[in-house]
C-alpha cells in the first residue's frame, strides 16, 4: 500500500541503499538522491527519538 501511495514521490525507494544503487545506475539525479537520503536519516532519528520518549524501557541499559 505504501509503495502505491508514495511510489510517484520517492520512486518506491524506502531504503537508502536502493536509492544509492539507483544513483549509481544513473536512474535518478544526484540532487534528488541526496535530499531523499537526508530526509530518510532525519525521519529515522525522529522515529527513534519518539520511540524512546514514549517507551518505558531504557535502551542504554539493554546494550
Amino acid at each position: 500500500m505504501l509503495i502505491l501511495k508514495f511510489g510517484a514521490i520517492f520512486g518506491a525507494h524506502f531504503n537508502p541503499v536502493v536509492m544509492l544503487l539507483s544513483l549509481a545506475q544513473g536512474t535518478v539525479k544526484a540532487e534528488k538522491s541526496i535530499i531523499d537520503i537526508i530526509a530518510k536519516i532525519i525521519g529515522a532519528i525522529i522515529n527513534v527519538t519518539t520511540a524512546n520518549i514514549i517507551s518505558d524501557r531504557d535502551i542504554d541499559n539493554n546494550i
